[in-house]
């Protein structure tokens, strides 16, 4: 937010210059403005600091994602390539055993594809959050 009090006295200097010293302008409601900016500055100082503990949520939050697309890689290297007790050599237990480690295969890797989009959302999610005090909408 720009600084409205400051250009509020800005404003009525320039205005000075123009009537003259002898000018009277009138306060009206800035007691009001000033009242409000204060509550205004007290309350935004209270979101500032609301944000930094969300900060570490999402951070923590990255983290956990991630950690769960590694395990979800890691247990796809190790159960889909498993022989789940049957005779590879046994060709009836082969084709078994390769739709088996397809199927496991497909699980762990749309299980880990569908983690990598909530990471994704939550990183996009961290870049406004890490602005989120000086936030400017749509004009």
């Amino acid at each position: 937010m720009s600084d409205l009090p400051g250009q509020y006295l800005q404003t009525k200097a320039n205005c000075k210059k123009i009537l003259g010293d002898q000018a009277k302008i009138p306060q009206g409601k800035i007691s009001v403005i000033n009242q409000r900016t204060a509550e205004h500055n007290k309350v935004f100082a209270g979101f500032q600091a609301a944000i930094k503990p969300l900060e570490k949520k999402i951070a923590e939050l990255r983290a956990a994602l991630s950690e769960m697309i590694d395990a979800y890689d890691q247990a796809d290297g190790d159960i889909s390539n498993d022989s789940y007790g049957l005779d590879p050599k046994k060709p009836e237990d082969k084709k078994k055993i390769q739709s088996a480690q397809a199927l496991f295969s497909k699980f762990f890797k749309d299980a880990a594809k569908e983690l990598g989009g909530h990471l994704t959302d939550v990183k996009e999610l961290d870049k406004h959050v890490l602005h989120l005090d000086s936030y400017k909408g749509p004009k």
